[in-house]
């Protein structure tokens, strides 16, 4: 039997070439939580096993924490080496594929490391460290390697980015060390797919567990591979699937969102994966409604019918719950955050709490599919957006829908991901900040869903497919595209596209941003809020880029829409055989600002707002023509 693998599309297929999809849950037993290999339950981890078999599981994750298998530097604890090698035999006993975790310090929110590694020595910056941790590694691979066949690949380690020494870390300290230790894997097991073990941090912060490409160069880790692993390789070097994790917290994500029944909650761990997918193949590795009580399951019952048909048509190619089982210990870190100890699918008799049925339901559908043949991840432009809820959430909205539910032939817009998205170590980058880029992001998928589109991303550092290629409108929301961006959308515009574009960098405003844009600034103003209304609302704006407020002359552009000051506010420029809507406010970071302004008569715009910019007649010219072209310009 062969080795489990990527296919073209970037799902698994098992050993027979038949497309496999992993489901079931990460592990700890009740008894003993993360104490499982000093305690060492067998009875009842084995049961737990049986149990996961009959809820129609086929993968568990489990932890091989460090302290307890190298309790001196480079001895390693035979009796903890041989409880790994029964757990995965008994796994591959019942036809459960493991997928082990290496570097485990990071664990429900307590931190274990061996004793031997000092406060003081980062893990992805110490020279010794390194060194023990590629040994380390290169030791689990070996006796990992008579169960090589029924891995779910290998998971480098839980939440990597989640560590303090990362952010501590400098981004090419992080990204080498992910390059050796998948070396070091590599070194014992060279087909093996590795997963990267990081949450929504990867997009929300830049702890230096990035999405993307780099200078890096890395070439394919793998010479089996059948895929162009570019994207991977570069900034996570190595990393064959990305992860994602991710939670109904509200505190936990970088938008003002409300609870589990919010359509933007239920909305946030798709977007990470569509986010995620435009860079690799993913797995929703982590996820679970961290309420678990009798009390939030219908509330818990909405999130999965929401999230879990969305995560799939995001591109998600693995589901497994956070986690299996009610922890009852009571140890560390479970009496530190106790709200741990109560996450499980299934209570501490084995149970299947109520609010939470719905994904052995799930699951057992996608494992049924899994021998199936399946169409190829389907491209952009047909995701599905599975988000639907009837309540208002936390931004008062109201989702359009047809009498029969989704539209099917909904237009797609593209999100556009700049070059420079992350911040740290980023000399090139013209002034973007993961929090704030994704923050926006964010809320334009929101709405842009709500107005009943599909959604999708585009990468800056990607050539822009063409409208006849499937990419047909792009929004920028706020971030700050470079030079060299800038040509490529104007580009992509001529060839037939639509860009809408909020807030253009007022200090990075040029001859090329004039081109595209047609205007030119005229001056500076102080950025004191105001409105516009482009349909038959009055929408409040409130951000600016940079804080700067702009007095634009057209210069082959129309004047489409003035604000409350007179100022022009909205642009239309014909461009080639496409168009360009420009928005001088930040609209995304106004909605963030405001939700909504009371007593005001305006509101924050909402899904009608892109309806009505996206619209595929441009709007009529509500102000004086803007077709004067002090600077010269056409139209287009």
């Amino acid at each position: 039997m062969s080795l489990i693998k990527l296919d073209a599309d970037s799902y698994l297929t098992d050993g027979h070439g038949a497309r496999f999809i992993p489901v079931g849950a990460n592990y700890w037993p009740a008894s003993c939580g993360v104490e499982m290999w000093q305690a060492w339950p067998e009875n009842e981890i084995f049961a737990d096993l049986d149990l996961m078999v009959s809820l129609g599981f086929n993968t568990v994750r489990f932890f091989i924490r460090w302290p307890d298998f190298e309790p001196r530097p480079g001895e390693y604890d035979a009796t903890m080496l041989s409880r790994l090698l029964r757990f995965l035999d008994a796994c591959v006993a019942r036809g459960l594929h493991p997928q082990p975790s290496l570097f485990v310090g990071w664990m429900s929110g307590g931190i274990f490391w061996p004793s031997w590694k000092g406060a003081h020595q980062n893990l992805f910056a110490d020279p010794e460290i390194i060194e023990r941790g590629a040994a380390w590694a290169r030791v689990i691979a070996t006796h990992l390697k008579p169960f090589a066949a029924h891995l779910c690949g290998i998971d480098l380690g839980n939440e990597l980015d989640a560590l303090p020494e990362s952010s501590a870390a400098e981004p090419a300290q992080v990204r080498e060390w992910c390059r050796r230790m998948t070396g070091a894997i590599r070194d014992v097991l060279p087909g093996a797919l590795i997963l990267s073990g990081c949450d929504h941090q990867q997009i929300i912060t830049d702890t230096g567990w990035r999405l993307g490409d780099s200078d890096a160069g890395v070439p394919p880790a793998s010479a089996e591979w059948q895929r162009d692993a570019r994207a991977t390789t570069a900034a996570q070097p190595g990393i064959d699937v990305l992860t994602m994790h991710g939670y109904p917290v509200p505190t936990w994500h970088p938008v003002p969102c409300g609870g589990l029944a919010d359509p933007l909650t239920q909305s946030l761990l798709p977007f990470y994966v569509k986010c995620a997918r435009a860079f690799g193949p993913v797995m929703l590795q982590e996820f679970g409604t961290i309420l678990t009580s009798p009390a939030a399951a219908p509330h818990a019952d909405a999130y999965l019918r929401a999230v879990l048909p969305a995560c799939r048509d995001a591109g998600a190619n693995g589901f497994l719950w956070w986690c299996f089982k009610d922890i009852t210990a009571r140890i560390h870190p479970y009496l530190k955050n106790n709200f741990e100890s109560q996450l499980g699918l299934v209570d501490a008799e084995g149970r299947v709490k109520e609010g939470l049925r719905y994904f052995v339901e799930f699951a057992r559908e996608q494992a049924g599919r899994s021998a199936e043949l399946q169409p190829a991840h389907r491209a952009p432009e047909e995701e599905r957006n599975a988000n639907a809820s009837s309540n208002a959430g936390a931004f008062g909205l109201k989702r359009r829908t047809t009498a029969g539910g989704e539209d099917a032939a909904a237009p797609t817009v593209h999100l556009y991901w700049p070059t420079h998205y992350y911040d740290r170590d980023a000399p090139q980058n013209p002034g973007n900040r993961p929090r704030e880029t994704s923050r926006r992001l964010i809320i334009a998928n929101h709405l842009l869903q709500t107005a009943g589109f599909h959604t999708g991303i585009v990468r800056g550092d990607r050539p822009i497919p063409t409208p006849a290629e499937g990419v047909r409108r792009i929004v920028v929301a706020s971030s700050f595209p470079t030079l060299g961006e800038i040509e490529s959308l104007r580009c992509w515009v001529e060839q037939g596209g639509h860009l809408l574009w909020h807030g253009p960098d007022p200090l990075n405003w040029a001859a090329e941003t004039t081109r595209l844009t047609g205007a030119m600034i005229a001056d500076y103003h102080a950025a004191v809020p105001t409105t516009v209304s482009p349909d038959h609302t009055v929408y409040h704006l409130g951000r600016y880029p940079r804080g700067l407020r702009l007095a634009v002359a057209p210069c082959g552009a129309q004047v489409s829409f003035v604000d409350a000051d007179g100022l022009p506010m909205i642009l239309e420029r014909r461009l080639g055989k496409g168009r360009v809507t420009t928005v001088l406010a930040d609209v995304e970071g106004s909605i963030l600002a405001c939700r909504n302004v009371p007593a005001t008569g305006s509101a924050a715009p909402d899904g009608d707002w892109y309806l009505t910019l996206l619209t595929d007649n441009a709007p009529p010219s509500s102000s004086s023509p803007g077709q004067s072209s002090p600077c010269g310009a056409s139209a287009g």
